[in-house]
């Protein structure tokens, strides 16, 4: 964890409050965002340049990708 302390009260340097601020903001976007309550749906999240939006784009059910299993809690040893 050298990085922020190296960088830490100098101009236009990483800063971890930004970054965790940024992927709050995302995050509570998404949640906003992805209102059907369906396991077998899928978006795609892109952040493409000139990295200013976020995008979300609905895929339906046909990229699922979760297994059956999983969603239904089914965990196989090891």
């Amino acid at each position: 964890m050298e990085i922020p302390r190296m960088v830490r009260g100098k101009d236009n340097m990483w800063d971890a409050n930004v970054c965790i601020n940024f992927a709050n903001a995302v995050l509570n976007w998404i949640r906003e965002h992805v209102t059907e309550d369906d396991p077998q749906v899928t978006y795609t999240i892109s952040w493409k340049q000139p990295w200013q939006n976020v995008e979300l784009t609905y895929a339906g059910k046909t990229n699922a990708f979760l297994t059956e299993s999983y969603l239904k809690g089914e965990i196989r040893p090891e």
